[in-house]
């Protein structure tokens, strides 16, 4: 998880434009099976878009946090406004000298924070719990709802109920290069980067794998 000052140095945006999609509705599913959920969620694909060209443009970060990015939602005082933030330069599109063009949240305007501005709004709450996590991509993606409806939104369950400070921040950085012990994992990420030792180090991982598991299929045959 970044550290606080990592965290500070992102460049932070407020976001004061979403374009609205239409409601998404049930598709049709074919005979026999399940309504896909990009039916259900037509943004899927533009968001999965962003995000891979958000961390290939982090890649070759330095490893202090600069190629994260971060979205979240703050309200710092009862019945305040809700500010929605962005930070991270993988994330701005463009701009036209006074908006911000984002690719997350899809064509979205948006005002440049100053320096530290981000972690100001944060540090106006008089607390925050941190929850780690490694997002696993061999997981499936599809998953299914009855009657093909997406899953509640944020603003649907805590806003209509809660008018107090809150705030959440979804804070993600890729792998790439920051695992430092030469495990099978990372040295497969590690190995990506073009560096020769790193990638010397895949190597010897599929050299040892491929001799175990020549092994254990010459010990499966003889046993057969």
């Amino acid at each position: 998880m970044l550290a606080w000052d990592a965290l500070n140095e992102l460049d932070a945006y407020r976001i004061t434009e979403i374009p609205r999609r239409p409601e998404a509705g049930p598709a049709p599913p074919s005979p026999g099976q399940a309504a896909p959920a990009m039916a259900a969620d037509p943004g899927r694909t533009q968001r999965l878009a962003a995000l891979i060209a958000a961390y290939h443009a982090g890649a070759d970060a330095k490893g202090d946090g600069s190629g994260a990015i971060a979205l979240g939602w703050v309200r710092d005082s009862a019945a305040g406004p809700v500010h929605v933030l962005a930070a991270g330069a993988g994330l701005v599109g463009s701009d036209d000298g006074q908006d911000i063009f984002l690719t997350l949240p899809g064509g979205a305007r948006a005002r440049p924070l100053p320096r530290a501005g981000l972690t100001g709004l944060m540090a106006r709450l008089p607390s925050w719990c941190a929850i780690g996590g490694i997002s696993d991509g061999l997981l499936p993606g599809e998953e299914h709802r009855a009657g093909g409806r997406p899953p509640a939104s944020l603003e649907e369950c805590l806003l209509a109920v809660w008018p107090g400070p809150f705030g959440w921040l979804l804070i993600a950085e890729g792998l790439l290069g920051k695992l430092r012990a030469p495990l099978p994992f990372s040295a497969y990420l590690n190995a990506a980067t073009g560096e020769p030792r790193q990638f010397f180090i895949f190597v010897g991982w599929t050299a040892a794998a491929l001799a175990g598991a020549a092994v254990m299929i010459r010990r499966d045959m003889v046993s057969h």
